[in-house]
């Protein structure tokens, strides 16, 4: 399989096609700081709660005093009356990893600049009518607090893009016209989860498997009852990079 390096502009460059992407207005978008509920993406809910917890005396008071909330509502979230907000996402996420968290809206360095990562006019096919672009430019960018990039991916922002998605292969954890970022860094199937790859002159975004053979990949979409798994030669296949967070159009 042909592994790919370098910038988004390189690898989208030498996407074929003829149809242009309508300007996405990317305020539209809010961070989807949950990670997708399916393979290799871990939701922060009740039950990734109970699982890091190690018992430790005063433990669910020191959460949600670092979510920023009450003991009560902490206890709704356990009982499932109650989700963990996107904006509690990296207090848990940080006080299980570091056995502390900083309060919501607290970064570790108030004076850090937010991070920028690139938005690009570009959309990634998750279905069958793929859309390759014939063109590609940064249309935006997307801030994140200081401390919650960290959170996501340690990857550093200029190996991070964030592109649209399209169709509905990927339904229900990617909807059309959600957006996701995609770690470049990440170019080969040892790593469990979502990838964008480039097939056939198109982006996609897709779940890989080697195949038996070893030679060849299988595509695999979420919405596999619409979109059933495709085998292809594997030096057709081309990886741009694994998806590392995802972001939804509020409805």
């Amino acid at each position: 399989m042909m592994l790919i390096a370098g910038s988004m502009l390189d690898i989208l460059a030498e996407s074929a096609g003829n149809i242009k992407p309508e300007p996405c207005d990317f305020r539209r978008y809010r961070h989807r700081a949950k990670s997708a509920t399916h393979r290799g993406m871990e939701q922060v809910n009740a039950d990734y709660i109970r699982k890091h917890l190690t018992g430790r005396r005063g433990e669910m008071a020191d959460l949600a005093r670092a979510m920023g909330i009450d003991d009560s509502k902490l206890s709704k979230i356990m009982s499932g009356n109650r989700k963990v907000q996107a904006s509690e996402v990296p207090a848990v996420v940080g006080f299980f990893e570091r056995g502390i968290a900083e309060p919501v809206g607290v970064p570790a360095d108030p004076t850090a600049a937010p991070t920028l990562i690139p938005v690009y006019d570009v959309r990634a096919a998750a279905g069958g009518g793929a859309v390759a672009p014939e063109y590609e430019a940064i249309a935006d960018q997307l801030s994140f607090p200081p401390g919650y990039l960290h959170h996501i991916t340690r990857t550093s922002p200029d190996k991070l893009a964030i592109i649209s998605v399209t169709g509905a292969s990927m339904v229900p954890t990617l909807y059309h016209d959600d957006i996701v970022m995609v770690d470049m860094t990440k170019t080969n199937m040892a790593y469990d989860g979502m990838f964008v790859v480039r097939h056939d002159g198109l982006l996609r975004v897709k779940r890989l498997q080697k195949a038996r053979d070893r030679k060849s990949v299988i595509l695999h979409s979420d919405n596999d009852r619409e979109f059933p798994p495709e085998e292809v030669p594997g030096e057709e296949v081309e990886i741009v990079g694994r998806v590392v967070w995802s972001g939804k159009k509020h409805p």
